[in-house]
């Protein structure tokens, strides 16, 4: 990241070509992107070692779906705007008063019937059924830094944020996904002006993904 920096007259310029945002940029954004993988690949390629098998098997509506067929250069682009944003958004997260972070459900203890239910009027919340479920140990460890957690179920974010913003709230959002979905949720919170942080999953492995739920991780040391 630190070299990739060092190529860009700065980060939202970086950024807006990550995001393929031609206001911010007057080159060849494509060009540009090769330029960028050139040097963020040979690091992020032991991590997405399947991608081109995943690739493979995908029927013929799978094809169709956007998240799924994403390709294994957009995957390195994803990590790399994933890290920039954290480091763009860290320190007016963390003083923002009113910290949400949204899990993603297939995080839960699958061996157990999730007994979380519905609180403050935004979404689910862990009752802390399983002392395994990986959703009750983000729970707990972003409950004892100030972080009101939600499994993401229902709640739709622009009039979430909307209601908090007019409840004179000041907004930070954590958001925890398989990488694609996670893109698009911090792009969703930095198109609402609110500073977003996020941590990715150690693999996708939802119904989307896999046809079936699996059980899946997130590294809690990363998140601490």
């Amino acid at each position: 990241m630190d070299k990739l920096l060092r190529d860009f007259t700065s980060a939202e310029i970086l950024l807006s070509v990550l995001r393929r945002n031609r206001y911010f940029h007057s080159g060849d954004p494509a060009k540009t992107r090769k330029q960028i993988l050139a040097v963020a690949q040979p690091l992020l390629e032991e991590y997405l070692d399947d991608v081109p098998a995943h690739l493979k098997s995908l029927n013929l509506r799978q094809r169709f779906d956007r998240t799924l067929r994403t390709k294994q250069r957009q995957y390195f682009l994803y990590m790399i705007e994933i890290e920039l944003v954290n480091r763009l958004n860290k320190e007016s997260f963390r003083q923002c008063d009113y910290r949400l972070a949204f899990l993603p459900h297939c995080l839960r203890d699958l061996s157990r019937r999730c007994r979380a239910g519905v609180e403050d009027d935004i979404d689910y919340v862990c009752r802390r059924c399983s002392n395994v479920c990986y959703v009750r140990q983000v729970s707990d460890l972003l409950q004892e830094h100030g972080i009101r957690p939600y499994i993401w179920m229902n709640a739709n974010l622009r009039k979430l944020f909307r209601r908090l913003k007019k409840e004179g709230r000041e907004i930070g959002v954590l958001g925890m996904a398989c990488l694609p979905e996670l893109v698009n949720g911090m792009r969703l919170c930095a198109r609402a002006k609110v500073p977003v942080v996020g941590i990715p999953l150690n693999a996708n492995r939802c119904a989307r993904w896999m046809g079936d739920f699996y059980d899946n991780s997130v590294d809690l040391k990363a998140l601490k």
